[in-house]
């Protein structure tokens, strides 16, 4: 197996091991954080379409105001702090980039 592969597979078992050790973030991200956001990637294809309504610029909306608070849970779970580096690449990192292209700011 080549060292390239074997690096982003232990990366990713590190990441599952994140996700499975902090029950606490699971439950979190799931019931406050994750159910709260819209279809992103629906809502996309119909802005891309322009075919989009209201109601769904409205949602977009709403979810650039929940990103922020996903960060937050995300950077301030004791299962991620193991592990900080990665998490900030693969999760909170382009979180970040994403909102702040989302509202305008370079």
């Amino acid at each position: 197996m080549c060292v390239c592969v074997y690096g982003m597979i232990e990366e990713r078992l590190d990441v599952v091991d994140v996700l499975v050790s902090d029950s606490g973030l699971r439950q979190s991200l799931r019931s406050n954080h994750l159910r709260r956001l819209p279809d992103l990637q629906r809502l996309s294809s119909r802005l891309q379409r322009r075919n989009a309504s209201l109601q769904d610029c409205y949602r977009v909306y709403q979810a650039v105001g929940l990103l922020p608070e996903l960060v937050e849970a995300l950077e301030t779970s004791s299962a991620v702090q193991r592990r900080p580096e990665l998490c900030a690449e693969l999760f909170t990192n382009p979180i970040k980039v994403c909102n702040l292209e989302l509202i305008g700011r370079p």
